[in-house]
Protein backbone atom coordinates (compact mmCIF):
# COMPACT_ATOMS: atom_id res chain seq x y z
CA UNK A 1 0.00 0.00 0.00
CA UNK A 2 1.44 3.34 -0.96
CA UNK A 3 1.75 6.20 1.49
CA UNK A 4 -0.83 8.21 -0.44
CA UNK A 5 -3.31 5.34 -0.22
CA UNK A 6 -2.68 4.90 3.52
CA UNK A 7 -3.20 8.62 4.16
CA UNK A 8 -6.41 8.56 2.10
CA UNK A 9 -7.68 5.56 4.09
CA UNK A 10 -7.04 7.31 7.41
CA UNK A 11 -8.68 10.52 6.23
CA UNK A 12 -11.74 8.58 5.05
CA UNK A 13 -12.00 6.85 8.43
CA UNK A 14 -11.65 10.17 10.25
CA UNK A 15 -14.31 11.79 8.05
CA UNK A 16 -16.70 8.90 8.70
CA UNK A 17 -16.25 9.18 12.46
CA UNK A 18 -16.75 12.95 12.31
CA UNK A 19 -19.98 12.54 10.33
CA UNK A 20 -21.26 9.92 12.79
CA UNK A 21 -20.51 12.25 15.72
CA UNK A 22 -22.24 15.18 14.01
CA UNK A 23 -25.30 13.01 13.36
CA UNK A 24 -25.44 11.89 16.99
CA UNK A 25 -25.21 15.48 18.23
CA UNK A 26 -27.95 16.72 15.91
CA UNK A 27 -30.35 13.86 16.71
CA UNK A 28 -32.12 14.78 19.96
CA UNK A 29 -34.09 11.50 20.19
CA UNK A 30 -32.55 8.93 22.50
CA UNK A 31 -34.74 5.81 22.63
CA UNK A 32 -33.03 4.52 25.76
CA UNK A 33 -34.38 7.53 27.66
CA UNK A 34 -37.96 6.67 26.66
CA UNK A 35 -37.81 2.92 27.13
CA UNK A 36 -40.13 1.55 29.77
CA UNK A 37 -39.29 -1.76 31.37
CA UNK A 38 -42.78 -2.57 32.56
CA UNK A 39 -45.38 -1.49 35.08
CA UNK A 40 -44.10 0.56 37.95
CA UNK A 41 -45.01 0.70 41.64
CA UNK A 42 -48.04 2.96 41.04
CA UNK A 43 -49.54 0.46 38.64
CA UNK A 44 -48.97 -2.39 41.09
CA UNK A 45 -50.52 -0.39 43.95
CA UNK A 46 -53.56 0.49 41.85
CA UNK A 47 -54.10 -3.06 40.58
CA UNK A 48 -53.39 -4.82 43.87
CA UNK A 49 -50.47 -6.84 42.56
CA UNK A 50 -47.21 -7.15 44.44
CA UNK A 51 -43.83 -8.08 43.04
CA UNK A 52 -42.08 -10.87 44.89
Amino acid sequence: MSIRCAVRHRLDALAERWQRLATMIRDPYRPEKHYMRGPGPKWHAKNGLHMT
